[in-house]
């Protein structure tokens, strides 16, 4: 039988030599395929952390009270009390709009450094970012001063075709 065999494909070189070039190009193809279908999910993972305690923050803002001038006790923008990390868990890069925190007193945006590291800008302001496949960023949400400690509810994330992300419930709002 693997004579037969071997004197077919000396008898026909070339049909046997196209035989295993075919398959192997149809075993490639089907395997580009199913990667192609199962990595172009979009899948984004958003977390809350904690940045400065409470207890921290009313220090903070104390201190400021006791040593800083009143022109700059006014002009007070806040602390990042409260990050929003935003994993791109999926094998697409993802373009995200706007980051936010929810809390018991509102909404409160969640800001980027800017070229200059001491500016923060929010994100819905300065265009979308864009967020590399299997990568994370994190989003500063500022306290201030006169409105308290921010008590996190849950942070939600916006990417360019407008789809909702939000993390899960927060423990930080029983307290």
């Amino acid at each position: 039988m693997l004579e037969t065999v071997f004197e077919f494909v000396k008898g026909n070189i070339v049909a046997s030599y196209g035989a295993a070039v075919g398959t192997i190009a149809l075993g490639l193809n089907y395997m580009r395929y199913r990667h192609a279908v199962s990595g172009a999910r979009v899948r984004l993972k958003v977390e809350i952390l904690v940045e400065m305690s409470r207890e921290a923050f009313a220090e903070r803002i104390e201190k400021m009270k006791e040593e800083a001038p009143k022109y700059i006790q006014l002009s007070y923008s806040g602390e990042i009390t409260h990050k929003v990390r935003v994993r791109n868990v999926g094998n697409v890069a993802v373009n995200i709009e706007d980051v936010w925190l929810e809390t018991k007193s509102g909404r409160t945006d969640g800001a980027v450094a800017g070229h200059n590291s001491s500016m923060y800008q929010a994100v819905s302001q300065s265009g979308e970012i864009e967020l590399p496949a299997r990568t994370s960023k994190s989003f500063s949400c500022f306290s201030k001063a006169p409105d308290g400690y921010l008590v996190p509810v849950r942070a939600r994330v916006v990417d360019a075709t407008g789809k909702q992300w939000r993390s899960r419930h927060s423990w930080f709002g029983s307290n």
